[in-house]
Formats: C-alpha cells, structure tokens, sequence
C-alpha cells in the first residue's frame, strides 16, 4: 500500500488542515459528513462530529428494513423502519449541531442484495453515481478557493459492506472533479476497522481505487470524549440488541497499546 502514508509532523498538514484539530480544520456549515446509513457516522466519527458542532449530514442509502433482531418491536417494513432510523439520524445531527437530509436510496437489503457480496458493485455504482454526484455538486456551496474548502467526509469501504465499497467508490473515482471544491478524507468505517485483518483489506482497496493520490492518516483520541460517544451510539437503538456500554468495538484495530480513537485519511495529489 505504498501511496498510504503516517501521521504527518506536527505543522505539516499537506492537503489542507488538520480535521482533527479544531483550530486549523475550522469547521464549515459547508462541512459534509457522507454516510452509506444512518448509523455510520456517528459510529466511525461521532466524536469528530459532536467536536466539530457544524455542518451537513448527509445519509446516502436511507430507505430501510434493517433493524437489530431484539428491537424488532419497535417498527416493521421499509416504511416505518426508514422512518424510526431517520428520527435516530435526526437526533445525533441536534445533537452534533449538524443538519440531516437523506437521498432516499435503496439500501443494499432492501435491493435484494448480499450486503457483503461486491459481485454487483459494478452495476450498482453505475446505477447510483450519478444520483450521488449530482447531490454532491449541489451541495458544495460557497467553495471559493482551495484554502477555503470545506471538508467531505467519506467512508473508506472497510468490512466490505456493498453500500460502504460503493459510496468510497464513487468518491474515488470523481477525486479530481472534487478535489478543487473540498478537502477530502475517508474515514475508517466503525466497527468494521476494530478487526486488523478487514481494516488492511479495506485500506488496501482504498488505495488501489486511488493511484496517483496519496492518503495520510489522522486520528483524534477520544479521551474523555469515549463516554460522549458511546452516549451518541446509543441513539441509534434500533440497530444494537444490547445498548453499547464499552467504546472497545469501536475502535481502528492499529495494534496493542493504542488508546481508543477515531481515524481519517486525507487525500493528496501525489507530487511528482
């Protein structure tokens, strides 16, 4: 994975400042938060996010039948659940000072799809990118400059969900029409990158759907934030059996040691 690169030195933030310093990565109402569902942001960058306290939160494949097999009760159907899952969304979006909207796509479940299956993804992201383009091109309001881009946030495909692949995908391949309008990194999908082995194939995929860019990683402790983010993932209800008390599967799995974080990759062009 030769064009994935460490932590830059202290000051050297490359592609535009740092997200996970506040001060240099001021945040934009401009800012746009890109999840595959409605649970995928607050679970791979919550912290971030709830941080942040400023812009768009944008769910992707938000039409639904998904819900955690003890909290069946609580809705049944595409109809009902969708809605359950986007009153969840609307919930961490008040809660982060963020504001949600949804394009309304089928999720892979609801396309009769096998979530883990990537044998569609061809047809599937031909099928999808120009809906998912379009919405980004229309929202990357007052983008002037370089330096006053504002960040898009988007998941780096890890685990192999269908939807996660495809939506990294898309990205990728538009990365040159949208670098000039935002600073963009792909976070490390949560809870998919706690195992070692998914997160190295998923970065792997990454990175070879990205040549001639390179992508360097930044991470945030969460510290005292664990609690606050653990407080935020269990506004999602519908999707836990049990209500989550332990941040410990929520974590990037970089090795023995490391304190519970959140990750991103920002993408640079690569210089010649």
């Amino acid at each position: 994975m030769s064009n994935l690169r460490p932590p830059l030195p202290e000051g050297q933030e490359g592609s535009g400042a740092d997200p996970f310093d506040l001060a240099a990565g001021a945040p934009s109402p401009s800012d746009l938060f890109l999840g595959p569902h409605s649970d995928d942001i607050c679970f791979s960058i919550g912290a971030l996010a709830y941080r942040r306290r400023a812009g768009r939160l944008a769910t992707i494949f938000s039409r639904s039948r998904y819900i955690a097999p003890l909290q069946a009760w609580r809705a049944k159907g595409e109809a009902e659940v969708t809605e359950l899952r986007k009153r969840e969304d609307a919930a961490f979006a008040d809660a982060c000072g963020l504001a949600p909207f949804a394009l309304d796509l089928e999720d892979a479940m609801l396309r009769g799809r096998k979530v883990f299956d990537l044998a569609p993804l061809e047809d599937d992201a031909a099928l999808f990118e120009p809906r998912i383009m379009s919405a980004l091109i229309e929202r990357t309001g007052e983008n002037q400059t370089r330096h006053l881009r504002p960040w898009l946030f988007c998941p780096a495909g890890i685990g192999g969900h269908l939807d996660h692949v495809l939506l990294a995908l898309v990205i990728a391949r538009n990365i040159a029409r949208l670098l000039p309008l935002w600073r963009v990194c792909f976070y490390e999908d949560l809870f998919y990158a706690a195992a070692p082995m998914e997160r190295f194939a998923g970065l792997r995929r990454l990175t070879q759907a990205l040549p001639g860019f390179d992508l360097t990683r930044r991470s945030g402790d969460l510290g005292a934030t664990a609690a606050k983010k653990i407080e935020l993932m269990r506004l999602y209800a519908s999707q836990f059996d049990v209500a989550p008390t332990s941040i410990s599967g929520f974590t990037p799995a970089v090795g023995e040691g490391a304190n519970p974080h959140e990750a991103v990759w920002v993408v640079a062009e690569r210089q010649r």
